[in-house]
């Protein structure tokens, strides 16, 4: 339970990008990885600081060298503590040899998905607010405003467009902490099907969610961006494009596993290497892939099309959001307008 809590302060530590550059900087000029996570643990408890046992940084490094020094794989120092697609660098560059340069990705990754989180925390603040403002609406039309109508004319007299009213407000404010448990479960719900709903064997009913659910294609963009940057470091390094894509399988979240499972069968079926590029998990970076696949610079085009990919995430995110926002606002004045135009219906049957 204790390592649980240290590897998710580690996640948002601000540390965490530091100490990794400090292990791949380390490796990189020759340095044992048990040595350079012997020494940066060293170094913390020799800091001088008497709660360096609570803090998530020297808790990994212990757990480096406790791993290390027991003759596992240095992969094993990283699993729990670092994301699934993040720990896929890793392997790919314990696999490659090029392990300090995986990390060194690891450190470029993790800085990418902390500024997209800043956006999304950004640019949700609209939506956030919006729906909060739709759903206060909704229930204070159906608490106060019904009410009031009620007592201008008997609910038996009232005409279609109140009698709408009343259906659509006693949806979500007849019971207002029910509709909130509702709200919250669906988010819930939401957060946890973005990395983990996929219907094995029906890969159409994950892609839809992924062309039109709100978030999921977001998910699908950054997977894929992940996938072809690992993708390029197992060529470069001499892989095989089948045993690459095996290794990626065994390492990646269940979601890109899938997805690139379908990709190695189409390989091993004797099928063009241009041909597994050509899939909706890649959209229509897959095709252009398609066609950089018949010349000599794959490896680079991968490179290039993952960097432009998580750019993509970055400069579309925010307008996504505020269409979003900008709907919720636009469901608000719609409940208003309909409660005026019942009011003025039950006011106009009565004069």
């Amino acid at each position: 339970m204790l390592t649980k809590f240290m590897q998710a302060r580690f996640a948002s530590n601000p540390k965490k990008a530091k100490v990794l550059k400090k292990i791949g900087s380390r490796m990189r000029v020759g340095r044992k990885a048990l040595d350079c996570f012997k020494d940066l643990a060293e170094s913390i408890e020799n800091s001088g600081d008497a709660m360096y046992r609570i803090d998530p940084v020297y808790a990994f490094l212990r757990n480096g060298r406790e791993v290390l020094g027991s003759g596992r794989p240095l992969s094993e120092c990283f699993a729990g503590w670092l994301p699934p697609e993040q720990l896929v660098l890793i392997r790919t560059g314990e696999e490659t040899g090029q392990i300090a340069e995986a990390i060194d990705q690891c450190v470029t990754l993790d800085k990418q998905i902390g500024l997209i989180k800043k956006t999304i925390k950004k640019a949700s603040f609209l939506p956030t607010f919006a729906s909060a403002l739709l759903l206060g609406v909704l229930v204070g039309a159906y608490q106060k405003g019904i009410p009031l109508l009620k007592e201008v004319q008997p609910v038996e007299e009232w005409g279609e467009t109140p009698l709408q009213l009343l259906a659509i407000t006693e949806v979500f404010g007849a019971d207002p902490i029910r509709t909130i448990a509702i709200a919250l479960f669906t988010v819930i719900l939401l957060a946890w099907a973005i990395p983990n709903f996929d219907v094995k064997g029906r890969p159409e009913i994950r892609n839809l969610l992924d062309k039109y659910a709100p978030f999921f294609g977001i998910y699908r963009t950054i997977q894929a961006s992940i996938f072809l940057r690992s993708l390029a470091t197992l060529l470069t390094s001499g892989v095989r494009i089948k045993d690459a894509l095996e290794l990626i399988v065994q390492n990646s979240p269940k979601y890109v596993g899938n997805r690139v499972t379908e990709m190695r069968d189409k390989i091993s079926s004797g099928g063009e290497l241009s041909e597994c590029f050509v899939t909706p998990f890649l959209g229509e970076n897959g095709k252009d892939l398609a066609d950089m696949a018949q010349g000599d610079s794959l490896e680079e085009a991968l490179e290039e099309v993952a960097t432009e990919t998580m750019e993509e995430v970055l400069e579309s995110l925010p307008a996504k959001l505020a269409i979003i926002g900008k709907l919720m606002i636009g469901g608000c004045l719609m409940v208003v307008m309909f409660a005026m135009g019942a009011f003025y219906e039950i006011v106009g049957s009565i004069t």
